[in-house]
């Protein structure tokens, strides 16, 4: 158990670093190992070119720090039994550098602003790392940074593979694409997603030597209150993201596309009905990060949206901003009056029940019926930020 924890702790940050880097990668060197060597330091870096080609360098060494520790990690694992604590210990100082890497390249992004000509041509397949730290390029590392076909029938992509044959029928080995300001907005969002995650997991801990449902506790809540902010940013940048592609009026080498751009190499379609379905997400996703919208799930919904509606009282719903602000000591101890106390609000004119799950149940219910649209959906999760 303590091996899939680190797991799963780690390659969550493993994915998100590597979809923040597919939206840089210049086809013309800049990526190697040796041109990355010769790139200023963050604080040097005047141009755009030289800050895309850090975001990009960056991003490629983030993924490999966290492929190499969970490599390695699990190496030692097989070897010993470390406790609890030590693991959470090891894995702790690893998330904050990672934190401190996120924090600096998304930094660099902020400050990227792009004229026409600026944006540098990228080919992702091109970056070829080991990255796992074995000394050897597997086929799976070779093939990590490609761009998957695009089509609209079973998802198939899944997880890093041995098997030439499956990037082969699934991936576009030599996709080409063109940065322009919409493509560092979308790398921007899962830089700040990314970044929000390791903050809100670095705001709890261990306490004592073992894993239990009362052993992780709340050690930094500005930590949290950081989360937060990222995530705000995140979806507001998204928004931005999906405003700028609506513009767009180009149509050459192109990333994401809007619905009337054709020349895109991006894995999934996105039609008209996309946009207006994002757009509604967003409009209801943002005011309640804000606080100016309460949670109010109802217990009929089931599963976890479900398992939510019972944190608040009747008439009450859930301020998200609060529960940034005052999370809860105890990671898995909800509930109880105090807490409700803390993180509940009534709902009133000045602060309605958000509809989002409403909108989300609507959604749900089509992906049942249709299979399809369910597919569709996970695609957007996967690649849309």
């Amino acid at each position: 158990m303590r091996h899939v924890r680190l797991v799963v702790l780690i390659v969550s940050l493993c994915a998100s670093g590597a979809a923040a880097a597919a939206a840089a990668e210049p086809g013309s060197g800049v990526g190697s190992e040796a041109a990355c060597a010769a790139l200023p330091s963050p604080q040097a870096a005047r141009t755009p070119q030289e800050r895309q080609a850090l975001v990009i360098c960056r991003d490629i060494e983030l993924v490999r720090r966290v492929a190499t520790f969970i490599h390695q990690g699990s190496a030692q694992l097989e070897k010993g039994t470390p406790s609890d604590r030590e693991i959470s210990e090891v894995v702790r100082k690893e998330l904050l550098g990672v934190r401190d890497d996120l924090r600096t390249t998304r930094g660099l992004l902020e400050n990227i602003k792009l004229r026409d000509g600026d944006g540098l041509l990228l080919t992702p397949s091109h970056w070829v790392r080991d990255l796992n730290g074995d000394g050897r390029v597997a086929t799976w590392e070779r093939n990590f940074f490609a761009i998957p076909k695009r089509h609209d029938g079973p998802l198939k992509v899944g997880l890093a593979s041995d098997d030439p044959g499956y990037y082969r029928d699934e991936y576009l080995a030599d996709a080409s694409f063109k940065v322009d300001q919409s493509d560092l907005t979308w790398a921007l969002g899962y830089h700040y997603f990314a970044e929000a995650l390791v903050e809100m997991v670095l705001s709890y801990s261990l306490e004592g030597e073992n894993y239990s449902a009362d052993a992780i506790v709340l050690v930094d809540t500005a930590a949290a209150k950081r989360a937060h902010a990222l995530l705000v940013a995140g979806f507001k940048s998204t928004e931005r993201l999906r405003r700028t592609l609506l513009a767009e009026k180009d149509d050459a080498a192109e990333w994401i596309a809007n619905p009337r751009q054709r020349n895109s190499v991006f894995p999934l379609h996105l039609d008209e009905g996309d946009f207006a379905v994002w757009g509604e997400v967003l409009k209801q996703v943002i005011p309640l990060m804000e606080g100016k919208t309460l949670l109010v799930p109802a217990a009929k919904q089931g599963g976890m949206l479900g398992s939510l509606a019972g944190l608040c009282p009747a008439g009450q719903g859930l301020n998200v901003v609060r529960l940034f602000q005052q999370p809860p000591r105890r990671l898995l101890s909800w509930g109880g009056a105090e807490q409700q106390g803390r993180m509940c609000q009534r709902v009133d004119a000045g602060h309605p029940k958000s509809p989002l799950f409403e909108l989300l149940a609507s959604y749900e219910r089509r992906a049942t019926n249709d299979s399809m649209a369910g597919m569709r959906m996970l695609r957007q999760l996967l690649w849309v930020n």
